[in-house]
């Protein structure tokens, strides 16, 4: 016998199967509005039942890293000169000058002697600064070496006067004062400059300066010359 189904099923024609009915999409949708529930009561209250708190971040900003401050160094002999007398390797004659209402640093190189009988001693160098003004006259020394002055050395200038005695003419040498200019702190072993005597420029004529300390002196001198030519101001 052929059953209902397998009556009205006709050859070569496949029957459609019903895999859920009214009361399955009920079930489903029931299920769907459930889900939906707990991921909104997820994202409201992420915490714990009770609690009014968020959760404390386990993220802690690091703390700022303190900035050390470098230690100063301390001020040293070359830093009192450096500023008018770089780092020479050898003796200097510092100038400042002006030209053509320019104010320019002249430094050059020289040898002094170490005896001299005396600031007239032809013997002593005469360095020469020719300039339409001649603002300061000083000296470098050598930063290093044998020659370098020891830290007690000190500097005196004079000034050299030609004189006329009965038969023959000579020398004669002043001790002078100057107002020393650079450095501006305190007196330096290694370099010295100073301001003119009177008025803005140093006059014409020969200066002999002598670096003296424990065992040791040095004797050299500056030729100053002012051309005729006035300075611009």
């Amino acid at each position: 016998m052929r059953g209902r189904a397998e009556r009205d099923l006709e050859p070569g024609r496949l029957e459609p199967v019903t895999v859920a009915g009214a009361p399955a999409k009920g079930r489903v949708l029931r299920l769907v509005w459930l889900v939906g529930a707990v991921v909104l009561l997820a994202f409201y209250k992420p915490w714990a039942t009770g609690s009014k708190s968020p959760p404390v971040s386990l993220y802690q900003p690091a703390a700022p890293t303190p900035e050390v401050s470098p230690t100063p160094r301390p001020t040293t002999e070359l830093d009192i000169v450096a500023g008018f007398c770089l780092e020479p390797s050898g003796w200097r004659v510092y100038s400042s000058e002006r030209w053509g209402g320019q104010t320019v640093r002249s430094w050059t190189a020289m040898t002094p002697i170490s005896s001299a009988t005396g600031p007239t001693d032809p013997r002593i160098p005469l360095i020469p600064v020719v300039s339409q003004a001649v603002l300061a006259i000083g000296f470098c020394a050598p930063v290093y070496g044998p020659d370098k002055p020891p830290p007690d050395a000190v500097s005196r200038l004079y000034r050299l006067t030609e004189i006329t005695i009965p038969g023959e003419r000579g020398t004669q040498s002043e001790a002078i004062a100057p107002v020393r200019i650079a450095p501006a702190g305190r007196p330096s072993f290694l370099g010295a400059a100073f301001a003119p005597l009177t008025g803005t420029s140093w006059s014409d004529g020969a200066y002999v300066m002598r670096v003296e300390g424990s065992g040791y002196t040095r004797w050299f001198g500056i030729q100053v010359e002012i051309l005729d030519r006035p300075a611009s101001s």
